[in-house]
């Protein structure tokens, strides 16, 4: 009895085994087709996601000096450029204690990424109630937009402000614009720190997943 048992059991094997090479072989152009579309969707596309480098940063570097030299009137940047950039251009313009810091650009937001150390948050009552679950350094998150601002500006206005993934109350926000670097300007609300726009630049905005500068009276085109 045992040995039909395991006869039956290689038979029943073997005709799942043959069941499946015949489907297979049947439906292999429908199988190829969904095979590539899982490797574009999850595979190929992660292997080749660019990151920031030199190389970028430089051909970006490039981009802004052909507005300032009149060659283009308008040029733009995809986060993976702004990321270069603040990485191998223009760090230094980030307070000395935050660490990592990256940008990411989300439709027609900014977001900032970086960590820094918790006693350099501004101290607040609702502050205090996190304070005790974060970390010596935590990851920051802000997010905002650009707005207008005064000539040779353009201003980020804060929209959400969270550390280690714990949201923080607006009224925090200029305390950390302020810790960043911001400094009043006329007209330039409390959640929003101004930035020097580059030579040559008199206008930015975001658009399609990047930033979009214009030179002189260019106007936004769609």
């Amino acid at each position: 009895m045992r040995g039909l048992v395991g006869c039956l059991r290689r038979l029943i094997g073997l005709a799942v085994f043959v069941a499946l090479i015949v489907g297979a072989y049947l439906y292999r152009d429908r199988l190829m087709l969904l095979w590539h579309e899982a490797r574009e969707r999850f595979g190929a596309s992660t292997a080749s996601a660019p990151v920031a480098s030199e190389a970028l940063a430089d051909a970006a570097q490039q981009k802004l000096e052909s507005l300032s030299a009149g060659v283009n009137d308008r040029v733009s940047f995809s986060g993976i450029e702004l990321q270069s950039l603040l990485e191998y251009r223009y760090r230094q313009l980030l307070p000395g204690f935050v660490d990592s810091p990256r940008v990411e650009i989300d439709e027609d937001r900014v977001r900032l990424r970086m960590r820094i150390p918790v006693d350099r948050i501004p101290e607040s009552p609702e502050f205090d109630d996190v304070a005790p679950f974060l970390p010596d350094t935590a990851d920051l998150s802000v997010r905002g937009q650009l707005i207008p601002a005064a000539d040779g500006t353009i201003a980020f206005a804060v929209d959400e402000l969270s550390a280690q993934r714990i949201p923080l109350p607006a009224r925090m926000v200029p305390g950390a614009l302020t810790m960043l670097g911001r400094q009043d300007a006329p007209g330039l609300p409390r959640d929003a720190i101004a930035i020097a726009l580059p030579r040559g630049v008199r206008a930015a905005y975001l658009r399609a997943d990047s930033l979009i500068l214009l030179s002189g009276a260019v106007q936004p085109r769609n």
